[in-house]
């Protein structure tokens, strides 16, 4: 079975668990669908896991920097 088959074929369990492992490591897909999806770093590596458990491929990851919206600046670093 090519790839697509098997993804089409099991699409409304893939969906399902695919909701289930966003839902558990905190995983904010971009736009629709699952092409691009955020996850921190320390959920990465169980989150790349599972996916890949069910035969979800992961063809790459890209590392952006967290920055956190409550963090207070000190003054020193100000312009």
């Amino acid at each position: 079975m090519k790839y697509f088959d098997y993804l089409n074929s099991n699409k409304k369990n893939l969906v399902e668990q695919l909701e289930r492992i966003l839902t558990l490591y905190k995983v904010e897909p971009v736009g629709t669908g699952y092409v691009d999806c955020i996850v921190m770093r320390d959920n990465l590596k169980q989150f790349v896991d599972e996916i890949t458990a069910l035969g979800v491929v992961i063809s790459g990851v890209s590392w952006w920097c967290y920055v956190d919206p409550w963090l207070q600046v000190p003054d020193d670093w100000k312009r």
